[in-house]
């Protein structure tokens, strides 16, 4: 079994070996049931696509690849570039899905599977907040040796929280594995599925608001701290509220569960679209996770400062 080794070296090749087995997995999965829709459907420039997003992200999980680049960034003298390439990505990212869905309309059938339940971003998502909850219990274990129980029983509550998020958003793997529902389910979820988070009550008034909630802190709570403070306050800053760089992860969903809530989408905004603005949550708790992962063992990646 592997375990994290307290070096940065160690925690290098614990990352890679974890996110490495993510991707291949995940690149190997969408490459095959390219080949396999093929056979029935002929190649379309979506399978295409796919097909070679698939394959990219085999290679890019290949060990030595993962290794080379994330010792390269943390070892970076540009920490400042790093911040703001961070800031920017998940902002570039929102505008060009946007532009996607305004050649494709939302009508389109190619926009409506990436962004249905079982498509594409929700399974990304899914495996951003699975692979988020192991960095997280890593990062909970290290603190709860070092005798610091207050962050480390922190980390292992959120561990559950994320892991909980990853399995609900495939509904337990329900759709892959085909069993079905029990009758509670049936009757009480939107979606007859075993989710909690769908259950009509939780899902008609307190999902999205808890999106809003959530986006809200995640983009400005970094405000709150740009005094100095004390020894104690500074560590729950460090390890427990994203960074500004980070925040811009946060803000597109906060806008887009504004919209959906209490306009009629203007028109362009329609219900499907939460998927792909859950995934851009999802990799701001992962980017978060990440980090502290690391700055654990080192301050070089993201030095303490805001």
């Amino acid at each position: 079994m592997l375990t994290v080794n307290c070096s940065l070296n160690g925690r290098i090749i614990f990352f890679s070996h974890i996110v490495g087995i993510f991707l291949k997995l995940g690149g190997l999965t969408l490459a095959i049931v390219q080949i396999i829709k093929s056979f029935g459907e002929g190649w379309t420039m979506s399978n295409l696509q796919t097909l070679l997003l698939g394959i990219v992200l085999v290679v890019l999980g290949l060990k030595a690849i993962l290794v080379n680049l994330i010792s390269r960034i943390i070892l970076s003298r540009r920490q400042k570039i790093i911040k703001i390439c961070l800031f920017i990505f998940p902002l570039i990212f929102t505008v060009l899905l946007l532009y996607v869905k305004w050649k494709l309309g939302y009508e389109s059938r190619s926009w409506q599977r990436i962004n249905s339940e079982g498509g594409l971003f929700e399974y990304g998502t899914s495996i951003a907040y699975i692979l988020t909850s192991i960095f997280t219990y890593q990062i909970g274990k290290f603190f709860w040796s070092r005798n610091d129980k207050f962050l480390g029983f922190i980390y292992f509550f959120m561990m559950g929280l994320f892991l909980f998020i990853g399995l609900e958003e495939i509904s337990y793997g329900q759709r892959l594995i085909g069993f079905s529902s029990p009758d509670f389910f049936k009757d009480n979820n939107i979606q007859g599925e075993v989710t909690l988070h769908n259950l009509s009550f939780f899902h008609r008034n307190l999902l999205h608001q808890s999106y809003i909630l959530i986006g809200f802190l995640g983009s400005f709570s970094w405000l709150l701290f740009l005094k100095k403070s004390r020894n104690f306050i500074k560590k729950v800053k460090k390890y427990l509220i994203p960074p500004w760089f980070i925040a811009s992860f946060f803000f597109p969903p906060l806008v887009f569960y504004i919209i959906h809530e209490y306009t009629n989408g203007f028109g362009f905004f329609i219900y499907i679209d939460q998927e792909s603005f859950e995934f851009i949550l999802s990799l701001g708790f992962l980017t978060f996770i990440i980090i502290n992962f690391f700055k654990q063992v080192t301050g070089r990646i993201i030095k303490e400062e805001f």
